[in-house]
């Protein structure tokens, strides 16, 4: 299941302040409308993607960890969940160092 982040407050905040298993392994979080983000405040890391307006991924950043900021040029939005469950929320495959 992915949760999208359409609040002011859901976009800031995003995963920040939960615990690990707060966040179940099947969701994901999109923020849509962002090319950057932050890890501020996150108690576990994350997989990223930043995709485009058409859903292609222009960027993938594994295993990223709190207290961090990204951003892709270009993106439209960005996908976010737990470490290495990324893939099952795209349509196609990240080939591995993808």
């Amino acid at each position: 299941m992915v949760l999208e982040a359409i609040r002011f407050r859901s976009r800031l905040l995003g995963l920040a302040f939960l615990e690990a298993s707060d966040l179940p392994r099947s969701h994901a979080l999109l923020l849509p409308r962002c090319a950057s983000i932050h890890t501020f405040g996150m108690r576990f890391p994350i997989d990223v993607a930043f995709v485009d307006h058409d859903g292609l991924v222009l960027r993938v950043i594994r295993d990223l960890p709190p207290r961090r900021f990204r951003r892709c040029r270009g993106a439209a939005a960005c996908l976010e969940a737990h470490t290495g469950e990324l893939s099952r929320f795209l349509r196609r495959p990240i080939p591995p160092g993808g």
